[in-house]
């Protein structure tokens, strides 16, 4: 069965924790990358000689610097937020975040490194850096964490060894621990990260039309007539540009191919060399002609609230959506305010009926997101520990939660729900779902760690 490669944008409810990496000095590029690399190798190697036990918080106030992409329409900085402030008091590490928008990050990461002059710890670096984080770690740039790691973040080496899988994603293939992953886990136990996006349709309308969610390529064009004739609808489907094709390959895979490479039984394919493909470009032809996809795929995106606003709206009856925003977070967003208002999850299509669906969301544990700490860093262990603080359930819980007997409380059952006192400030500070709200005291999906359930 083939697997969706999906990107992981933000998600709140998953419970999530990224964290970083350690030593081992590689040659760097230029006399002053080779003396800075060996005064921080001798320097690390006085350090380690001489562990001993790590408390926090400690006496005498550190700071880190930290590259992270960032945006919140409530929050400028990451240091206004509850569980950050929370995090710097338990450990008395001021962290100084360098916050780019996600869509200027490539730019700026580019013209950092060509200067050389880059922060302690860089989140994402492996969307960015020509070659992937082994090669920054050889061109002097990062850390080899492989010896810091069981050395100074025995919280994450204990969670990245507890499963054998988890243990092998974690390192290169020939075995070094260049960065540190982001790892999804629920309440503190590891688990995998839980469906966050994929088809949704209009239920109200399908109710009213008497029509079962569609299943088959056949189903999907009979209800995607059926809601351009009685609704008018402009875009009955929102698919987006996506590489040439439908969004996330949801209809794509029901022909037995994916957009880009992708492998079954251990051969590699190229989709758009498949006959699979052209059946599926015929396909779509054939439903654009007939005015069932958004006329403007190309420009509307359709990966998040493009969709919203078509499908909230009623100018698209179908497309995919990430599960947190339903049909009441649309409501309460301004979308839509008609009582009957309601959506639908579906399933990747197939030919024929009774087939399985070719496409889903990975679980793994593992979602990619790393952590690397740059050879700028001149204290390895601070940054090391710092970052497996993160690790803790005090930490965990306060960056995807808030502030316990505050913005959540645990119930009898084991189960979590948000105080009354929570909704309260929800309502006075004006923020319109419950989800934004947690943005005000929860690090949630924009953390460096971890994302929240």
């Amino acid at each position: 069965m083939m697997q969706k490669q999906t990107i992981r944008p933000t998600r709140f409810f998953s419970l999530l924790l990224v964290l970083s990496l350690a030593l081992s000095l590689l040659a760097g590029c230029g006399a002053k990358q080779k003396e800075t690399q060996q005064e921080n190798n001798q320097n690390n190697e006085d350090t380690a000689s001489g562990t001993e036990e790590w408390s926090w918080p400690l006496p005498e106030k550190k700071e880190l610097s930290f590259w992270i992409t960032w945006s919140s329409s409530y929050k400028n900085d990451p240091n206004e937020i509850v569980a950050v402030q929370q995090a710097e008091e338990a450990t008395n590490v001021h962290i100084n975040y360098i916050t780019v928008a996600s869509n200027e990050a490539k730019e700026k990461f580019g013209l950092m490194m060509a200067s050389g002059d880059y922060p302690d710890i860089l989140r994402g670096a492996e969307s960015y850096y020509t070659g992937g984080l082994a090669k920054a770690v050889e061109d002097g740039v990062t850390y080899d964490l492989t010896d810091a790691v069981p050395l100074y973040m025995p919280r994450y080496q204990a969670l990245r060894t507890s499963i054998p899988s988890l243990e092998k994603d974690t390192v290169t293939d020939d075995g070094r621990m260049v960065a540190c992953y982001t790892i999804a886990s629920k309440n503190g136990e590891i688990a995998g990260e839980l469906p966050w996006d994929g088809l949704a349709l209009r239920q109200d309308w399908l109710n009213e039309q008497n029509l079962e969610v569609p299943t088959t390529i056949d189903d999907w064009h009979e209800v995607l007539t059926v809601f351009k004739e009685k609704y008018q609808c402009e875009a009955p489907l929102m698919i987006g540009a996506s590489n040439g094709y439908d969004y996330c390959n949801n209809f794509l895979s029901a022909y037995g191919v994916l957009g880009a490479f992708y492998q079954v039984d251990n051969t590699v394919h190229y989709g758009p060399l498949e006959e699979g493909y052209r059946q599926w470009v015929e396909l779509f032809r054939q439903w654009y002609a007939e005015g069932l996809i958004d006329p403007n795929f190309i420009t509307n995106d359709a990966a998040t609230m493009t969709s919203f606003d078509y499908i909230g709206t009623g100018k698209a009856g179908a497309g995919s959506c990430l599960w947190g925003f339903t049909a009441d977070w649309m409501k309460q967003a301004g979308y839509n305010q008609e009582e009957n208002f309601f959506l639908v999850g579906a399933t990747t299509p197939v030919l024929n009926e009774g087939d399985t669906p070719q496409l889903g969301n990975m679980m793994s544990a593992l979602t990619k997101e790393t952590l690397v700490i740059t050879q700028n860093c001149k204290d390895l262990e601070l940054a090391c520990r710092r970052l497996d603080y993160a690790y803790s359930e005090e930490s965990m819980f306060a960056y995807s939660y808030g502030v316990e007997g505050e913005s959540y409380v645990q119930n009898d059952d084991g189960s979590y729900s948000l105080t009354d006192a929570f909704y309260q400030m929800q309502k006075d500070e004006g923020y319109p779902t419950a989800q934004e709200a947690m943005c005000h005291g929860a690090r949630g999906n924009t953390t460096w760690y971890f994302r929240s359930i």
